[in-house]
């Protein structure tokens, strides 16, 4: 009894284990309105056979103090496909919503609902969740589009590091996406400089609400200057990563993306000195930016509850270019 007992707990143990919560700005759209923007915690489980479950608890969409409770979404059953690590999530499913239980809230719409379809497409790489959720109970006149987490593109190329009279060369990518909130994040993985044949891990460096201006030409120009933790990479090959011991590091950076191509600098503080950062690369086609999309030869132009438009509207607009490719437009 003993040992069966203690072989259920571990396998329970093993399955929650699988379960990651990720936290993350989240932008609701409902018609053509300008967004709602709010934090939210969004559940991702691996089920034991493979498939995974998604869970979005507590939805409230709450704009100028008119608050709906909607409740709980739970998505179960999803297959998945996995592409240069990237998990590629794809369901539509018809779903009741159940009550959610924050103690402030007196009254839940979403059971009163019924059962209503659901549209997931979301994507996992690097620990990071980006998911566009679409819910459509149209007899009531509710259409909600739902954008959770950063959409990153991958972009690789060449990387000098200049640190003090040494400098080193070497190839490199780096993840540059639009938050949900329509501020951008950057995120320079298992940074790793190597110099008169010595390597020093240094780790992830990430830098979120990356104020962006957009010139008259389409070249996006990126700023920020944030003090913030360096946390330790993933590499397997590097037995210690120096980041996490240096505290709060006041980091600067400055980039352009245009056609795909991204320039940027980076200035992180080390001994005394910086250590300077300059990248220049591309978009890979596959990857982290990968969420598959039908390619239809033609741009089509949807609104935030799917229909398609002649052209953009006020709002968020979905854009699936010709080559496939899926893009957010926010028109104010």
């Amino acid at each position: 009894m003993n040992k069966f007992f203690l072989t259920l707990v571990a396998l329970t143990m093993s399955l929650v284990a699988m379960a990651t919560d990720y936290t993350d700005i989240m932008a609701i759209n409902l018609g053509a309105g300008d967004p709602v923007i709010e934090e939210a915690t969004v559940s991702v489980t691996q089920q034991e056979d493979g498939s995974y479950t998604f869970e979005l608890d507590n939805f409230i969409y709450d704009n100028a103090g008119s608050t709906m409770a909607i409740g709980n979404i739970v998505l179960s059953g999803i297959t998945a496909t996995e592409v240069d690590g990237t998990i590629n999530l794809e369901t539509s499913q018809t779903v009741r919503i159940t009550s959610g239980d924050d103690p402030s809230v007196s009254f839940w719409m979403g059971p009163l609902l019924g059962e209503i379809p659901i549209v997931l497409n979301g994507k996992i790489s690097n620990n990071e969740l980006y998911a566009v959720i679409g819910i459509s109970a149209s007899g009531l006149g509710l259409n909600l589009t739902v954008t959770f987490g950063t959409n990153y593109k991958e972009y690789s190329g060449s990387m000098s590091i200049t640190l003090g009279d040494s400098e080193s060369e070497q190839t490199s990518t780096l993840y540059v996406g639009e938050q949900a909130d329509g501020a951008y994040a950057f995120l320079l993985k298992n940074f790793i400089y190597t110099v008169s044949g010595v390597t020093t891990g240094i780790g992830n460096i990430k830098l979120s609400d990356v104020v962006a201006t957009t010139g008259d030409d389409g070249t996006i120009s990126l700023h920020a200057e944030q003090t913030i933790r360096i946390t330790s990479g993933d590499d397997s090959s590097v037995s210690f990563w120096m980041g996490p011991l240096l505290g709060d590091v006041a980091v600067q950076m400055n980039g352009e993306i245009k056609d795909d191509k991204l320039s940027a600098e980076i200035h992180i503080p080390f001994s005394g000195q910086d250590i300077v950062v300059k990248f220049e690369g591309d978009t890979t086609p596959a990857g982290i930016n990968a969420i598959k999309t039908a390619t239809t030869g033609k741009e089509t132009i949807f609104d935030a509850s799917g229909r398609v438009l002649s052209s953009p509207t006020k709002g968020l607009n979905i854009i699936r270019k010709a080559d496939g490719r899926t893009i957010k437009v926010l028109n104010k």
